[in-house]
């Protein structure tokens, strides 16, 4: 899923409400890794990668192996 629902705002804007705490609330392991900047405003955009209870080490390498595909 997207990290965030859009592009960091600026210091004086509201920040939009965080769609990412439902993994958190049910206790499942995540990793956001950075997939492309945007042109617009050079910001990073992430994908957020979520597991099962438990499986943090296999996130950790799924999410490397992702890292280099993309890179």
């Amino acid at each position: 899923i997207p990290t965030t629902a859009g592009a960091a705002p600026r210091l004086d804007e509201k920040e939009k409400d965080d769609s990412c705490l439902i993994w958190t609330t049910f206790g499942l392991p995540t990793i956001s890794i950075p997939i492309y900047k945007s042109k617009k405003n050079n910001m990073p955009y992430g994908l957020q990668i979520i597991s099962t209870k438990y499986n943090d080490f296999s996130l950790l390498n799924f999410a490397e192996r992702i890292f280099k595909q993309i890179k």
